[in-house]
């Protein structure tokens, strides 16, 4: 009588629930780093400082600045408490390719290195 063995069922991709909360914890840093403004410009025309804002310019993205937004401001009387809305954009695709790059990368390297964590604990035990 002759036996069949089962196939070998296919490994699925699985993460731990602690890598999975992690990973969450690294993206929203990745997500708050791409997205909050690191560079508020303002330039005023020479000699009327106090009396007139032309423009207002904030850049975006890490590691490198792949959006630059500003918007035209004809306020007076010193600074304004309006809302910044940006009337123009400036993407550099190359920088946008990189920050993606290195985002990816930093989040390869976090679930790496928390599954080889848990791995090492396993094996302790």
């Amino acid at each position: 009588m002759t036996t069949h063995a089962e196939p070998p069922r296919h490994a699925r991709f699985q993460i731990h629930l602690s890598t999975a909360i992690v990973l969450m914890f690294v993206a929203g840093g990745l997500m708050w780093a791409n997205i909050s403004c690191y560079g508020f410009y303002e330039h005023f025309p020479q000699g009327r400082e106090l009396e007139y804002m032309h423009y207002r310019r904030r850049i975006y993205g890490f590691p490198l600045p792949a959006v630059d937004a500003w918007q035209d401001m004809e306020k007076y009387h010193g600074r304004s408490d309006v809302t910044f809305v940006p009337n123009r954009y400036s993407c550099i695709p190359v920088f946008i390719a990189v920050d993606v790059l290195t985002c990816a990368t930093i989040l390869t390297a976090t679930w790496l290195f928390c599954e080889w964590l848990i791995r090492c604990r396993a094996a302790r035990k």
